[in-house]
């Protein structure tokens, strides 16, 4: 016998082929079912929970953010712009989400209690709004003792109609409160008030102390704040919520304490500026009364001295100088509040002062050069008249502060109050039903396409011919039904496809006959599990190669579990194990059919060590006779990679042919097997993948084959 090379290769080589779309629609096409009952079943999910999942409401407010101008016109340019205020709209969108307003609006609705009815898990909720069985209650204050181990209590309705409740902690052991709806209760360190109470005697609801903290910071990433359009300040605010009307009070709230919050800081800037001027207007009639009374004095020593009128322009021009200059220094004491010395406006305040000063040096140098007395008078003159200019100033910007603070209003209005629509915005019923249903299907196709991927077992001749393994037939399943016991397919439903597909293999029989050194073919499972329909395969193909003409001898060399005896509806005893072990001689053994020209030799009881019976002399005395005295010999054994008896007789035919079932025998097995044989110095001449299911995805097999 020719030794054939160990090269083996590998099944994955076929990964490098083109997809082929047909085949993927086939395989699709044949997990129809599966696919529909995965779609079906995401899509009763889905309509499930769009049922029994809780509406969520959406309400908004409108917040308008704009410059915001401080007092009256009538007070000039300089201060209005010292009091004008620039609101972004960006920076606004994060105070409504600050601690702050936030907090406010937590400790006013007393957001850090949660109370939640107890429903059956998972659709309890959902059930009882679908049957109008709701329950709610309102907890408007609930206050823990300090040491107070646990935050978790039971509230319970005792009486629905005189809204009698008793509170409980979550053992039932340690505190048992007793009260009425709209009743205060103060007891053992707790004050608890229930405003409202909706259910049925026994309904019990879960009362939560939740961190202030964590409320806010929850209220925090739930409110949504937009800018509706580019640089309109128009700010939008929304909150979802299950409860409409709660979320409704919760966002007013939130909105009436932001703009509250705005109001305050509009107002704070004034507030300063009149600490400010307050504080230096005693100073100044200090200064203004010693002044007068230097000049009066002066004035009685030197008998009532006048100014000459030249003396007189340079005094009034020195008076407005320093009148300037004063409300220069009340402008940059409110200004440095605000901006740094580096801001454009502040140094053009500098500037303008450092101008004043210049110009005021130079008349004092010309006021230098008059005469003592004249000097003299024009400087007690000016300070009486700076100051007395100084106090007036400051009384009168007292007045506007005053005036500003009593009109100041926030830079921001309310245009619209929270509200919200009836129809809830989520969940989206039509959306619930038909996303898992998507989903199912794509699942579905997944799924089916990942188990050919993944799927190892036999299922396309090409992966056998990746193997050097030639396919000498696909034998179709053929339906239980048709499998008669004791009986032959071939006699009885000659034209099943089965027995079609097996005239084939007969024919590809005969062929490597022809070609072999010998006319003993070798039939031998491809797994190690004797599944593949090998039994049904030799005694069909045999009854074809009988109806042919020729005399077929099939000789069941499995001695362990051999099944044709029963196959051929004759006797097990006095078979192989028999001849070999020297009990009975060959005449007893070979046994004529019920099928014209087909004899064979049935396995014989379980003999003890088959192994070495098959290496005796005996058997290839046996197989030279069968050779002569018939046309073709078929040879059972069973799986090579259980035993070594299928090896052994390979060695002395001419044929041998492994048998494969369909979806089940894995390419690893029949590789390992193929490997055997070979390392045995036996040549594998064929393949038959047996029980082949019809499928869409391989019908281009069965044109093929």
């Amino acid at each position: 016998m020719t030794a054939i090379s160990n090269k083996k290769v590998k099944p994955s080589s076929t990964a490098n082929e083109e997809i082929d779309l047909g085949k993927i629609f086939g395989v699709l096409r044949d997990s129809k079912k599966s696919i529909l009952a995965i779609t079906v079943v995401f899509t009763l999910l889905g309509l499930i929970y769009s049922v029994f999942a809780t509406p969520i409401y959406r309400s908004d407010v409108l917040i308008q953010v704009d410059s915001k101008t401080d007092g009256s016109p009538a007070f000039g340019e300089a201060m209005a712009k010292e009091f004008s205020t620039e609101s972004s709209a960006v920076t606004e969108m994060e105070l409504i989400k600050s601690r702050r307003v936030i907090g406010k609006a937590v400790d006013k609705l007393n957001l850090t209690t949660s109370v939640v009815p107890d429903y059956l898990p998972v659709i309890g909720k959902g059930l009882a709004r679908l049957m109008h069985h709701e329950s709610s209650a309102t907890v408007a204050r609930f206050i823990m003792p300090a040491d107070a181990e646990k935050n978790i209590y039971q509230l319970k309705i005792t009486n629905a109609d005189t809204g009698e409740f008793i509170l409980t902690d979550e053992d039932n052991s340690n505190i048992k409160l007793i009260g009425f709806v709209g009743q205060p209760v103060t007891e053992q360190g707790y004050s608890v008030l229930i405003t409202a109470l909706k259910g049925v005697n026994n309904d019990t609801f879960t009362v939560k102390k939740l961190p202030r903290f964590d409320v806010i910071a929850f209220y925090q990433q739930s409110l949504i704040t937009a800018e509706k359009g580019k640089d309109t300040g128009i700010v939008e605010v929304s909150l979802k919520g299950q409860n409409r009307l709660k979320t409704q009070k919760i966002l007013n709230s939130i909105s009436e304490n932001y703009y509250s919050m705005n109001a305050d800081r509009a107002a704070a800037s004034a507030d300063k500026s009149l600490e400010f001027l307050n504080a230096r207007l005693p100073k100044i009639k200090s200064e203004l009364t010693d002044a007068e009374n230097k000049l009066n004095k002066y004035r009685e020593v030197h008998q009532s001295v006048n100014m000459e009128m030249q003396a007189k322009s340079s005094l009034d021009e020195l008076v407005a100088l320093d009148g300037q200059i004063n409300e220069l220094s009340f402008q940059e004491a409110d200004i440095s509040r605000i901006y740094t010395k580096e801001h454009p406006l502040y140094k053009a305040l500098i500037e303008k002062r450092n101008d004043l000063l210049a110009q005021k040096i130079r008349l004092t140098h010309k006021i230098d050069l008059m005469p003592e007395t004249q000097r003299e008078i024009i400087r007690l003159t000016r300070h009486v008249d700076v100051n007395q200019q100084t106090y007036m100033q400051i009384l009168n910007k007292i007045q506007e502060l005053e005036i500003v603070k009593a009109s100041s209003s926030a830079s921001v209005q309310i245009i619209d109050t929270a509200s919200s629509s009836t129809k809830p915005v989520a969940p989206n019923r039509i959306l619930l039903v038909i996303a898992p249903a998507i989903l199912g299907l794509i699942l579905g196709v997944l799924i089916a396409l990942f188990r050919v991927i993944l799927n190892n077992t036999i299922v396309d001749p090409q992966q056998l011919k990746a193997m050097d393994l030639p396919v000498f037939a696909l034998v179709p399943k053929t339906p239980k039904s048709k499998k008669t016991a004791n009986t032959v397919l071939a006699e009885i439903e000659s034209d099943d496809i089965s027995i079609e597909a097996l005239r084939t293999l007969r024919n590809r029989i005969f062929l490597a006959i022809d070609h072999a050194n010998n006319n003993i073919v070798l039939l031998t499972n491809a797994s190690s599990v004797a599944k593949s329909g090998k039994t049904f395969v030799i005694t069909n193909v045999a009854a074809l190669m009988a109806e042919a003409g020729k005399r077929v001898l099939i000789i069941d060399a499995d001695m362990r579990k051999g099944k044709m005896a029963s196959a051929l509806n004759g006797k097990q005893a006095n078979g192989l194990s028999e001849l070999l072990s020297g009990k009975n001689d060959l005449k007893a053994v070979v046994k004529t059919s019920l099928i014209t020209n087909l004899d064979y030799i049935s396995s014989g009881e379980n003999a003890h060590s088959p192994a070495e019976l098959l290496m005796h002399n005996e058997f290839k005395i046996l197989l030279a006779w069968a050779a002569e005295h018939y046309d073709v010999v078929i040879v059972n054994a069973p799986p090579v990679l259980a035993v070594v008896d299928a090896a052994i007789v390979g060695a002395v035919v001419g044929t041998t042919v492994m048998v494969g079932c369909y979806g089940e025998d894995t390419l690893k097995d029949i590789e390992q097997a193929k490997q055997k044989f070979e390392d045995n110095d036996v040549e594998v001449n064929g393949f038959v993948l047996n029980n082949v299911i019809k499928k869409t995805s391989n019908q281009a097999i069965f044109k093929k084959y």
